[in-house]
């Protein structure tokens, strides 16, 4: 817009068509807020205008915070695999040689056997208490979104 020499916002007319039924609409509204119909049309455009420049910066916004959760589950799956290769290239080099009689060895491997089914039945139960990964980041992912509550929890 520009101004005039009196600094007042110099206006632009615009043309359009609209139905009877929306101009009665906004000679009703500019009638109940004692306002010129121009006025209610200008309001109106404004906030069609700025919602649809919100709505893309709340997509961007949340794309930006999704690829930040994603960066960080990357990260720390990678650190599980280095973890894991580290374990396995400890146990891999350190680990003792069976014993070359028959029964011992059958001895150890029956003990470990046990061990290992003792560990995947503790791995079960825990993994069943456990939320599962995609309902875990998409359940945070709304609670994030819930228009409903405040910063503060209420709504």
């Amino acid at each position: 817009m520009k101004k005039n020499n009196k600094g007042d916002t110099k206006k632009i007319r615009v043309w359009g068509y609209v139905s009877p039924e929306l101009e009665e609409l906004v000679a009703q509204r500019a009638k109940d807020e004692n306002n010129t119909k121009s006025d209610i049309v200008t309001k109106a455009l404004t906030l069609y205008l700025a919602k649809e420049l919100t709505d893309e910066s709340l997509l961007i916004a949340k794309m930006g915070e999704v690829a930040r959760v994603v960066q960080n589950l990357s990260t720390r799956l990678e650190a599980g695999q280095k973890l894991d290769l580290e374990w396995y290239h400890y146990n891999l080099m350190f680990t003792p040689e069976l014993p070359k009689d028959e029964k011992e060895r059958n001895l150890i491997q029956q003990r470990a056997a046990k061990r290992a089914s003792e560990f995947l039945l503790a791995f079960r139960r825990r993994v069943k208490r456990m939320p599962q990964f995609l309902e875990t980041i998409f359940g945070v992912m709304l609670e994030a979104d819930d228009p409903g509550e405040g910063k503060d929890g209420r709504p």
